[in-house]
């Protein structure tokens, strides 16, 4: 009963075990896990008494599991979510048959260079590169599709900056969480997206948020998670806008191939001006 009512009712055994990766839920009764030694298995147990019970608790956790209240609704069908431990949950309701969620459990919130080394994801010449790429204050992005490692990889990246730089990040939902690492990064600032209120007004959107990481004068500005129509022009530094201070850290792009990346480019720089054209060409 207390862990319903406080906790994350029964889908904190699940999230609490350190061999899932992620959790599917289609519908209060259909229960998947992906674990690192099983793979992709049905779970027997429910996590709630029906599909009602189960909108109820995710309503639940995006009121008190983020900084501010998110909606999920009839007019919100679809809902972004970091968990206090850093996993992510993705909803969607009323455009499904039963309401669905996705949870990606996300522990490594302190990563080096020198672990992806050691885990082979790079060798290293390619993180010397990297690191040299960080020191010389030069924009990085990383892309990929979902799941690929991009979080990760961009923690590791952040892991060169000086304890003494100034950082701002800005992310639609928390998932660097850089500000949590005081040690590393005592003077970082962390910007999320908020939703539109139900008037809708008051929205947040990273995209028209460059104005407050320059009033902060950051030494650094990383954008994370950048997809859609405005994926570009929330990872580039628009030239001329009061940005000359900032350099961009680590930034990440949804994208499956590399030639996506540069297609996404071109549309952004098209839209961004000639400025924009000579300053990327």
């Amino acid at each position: 009963m207390l862990r319903r009512l406080f906790g994350l009712g029964d889908l904190e055994p699940l999230l609490a075990d350190p061999d899932i990766e992620n959790v599917y839920l289609n519908g209060f009764d259909s229960v998947w896990v992906e674990s690192r030694s099983k793979g992709m298995q049905r779970v027997a147990s429910p996590v709630a008494e029906s599909d009602e019970e189960l909108i109820t608790l995710i309503q639940r956790l995006a009121a008190r599991e983020s900084i501010q209240e998110r909606r999920w609704d009839t007019a919100q069908p679809i809902l972004d979510l970091t968990l206090r431990d850093g996993s992510r949950l993705h909803a969607v309701r009323e455009v499904v048959r039963r309401p669905t969620v996705t949870i990606r459990l996300h522990r490594l919130l302190k990563l080096t260079l020198e672990d992806l080394v050691q885990s082979q994801v790079i060798d290293q010449r390619g993180a010397e590169l990297l690191r040299a790429a960080i020191a010389g204050r030069q924009t990085v992005v990383i892309s990929g599709a979902t799941g690929a490692g991009k979080t990760t990889t961009a923690l590791a990246l952040a892991s060169c900056i000086p304890p003494e730089v100034r950082i701002v990040t800005v992310e639609d939902t928390f998932e660097l969480h850089l500000d949590r690492d005081v040690d590393a990064h005592p003077n970082c600032v962390a910007l999320q997206a908020r939703q539109a209120n139900v008037e809708g007004r008051a929205a947040f959107p990273p995209v028209s948020s460059s104005k407050p990481p320059c009033a902060w004068l950051p030494e650094y500005s990383s954008w994370g998670r950048s997809a859609g129509p405005t994926r570009w022009s929330r990872c580039w530094m628009p030239p001329g806008r009061g940005m000359r201070r900032a350099r961009s850290a680590p930034s990440t792009l949804a994208a499956r191939s590399r030639p996506s990346v540069a297609s996404s480019r071109w549309l952004s720089v098209d839209r961004g001006g000639p400025r924009w054209r000579r300053a990327l060409t």
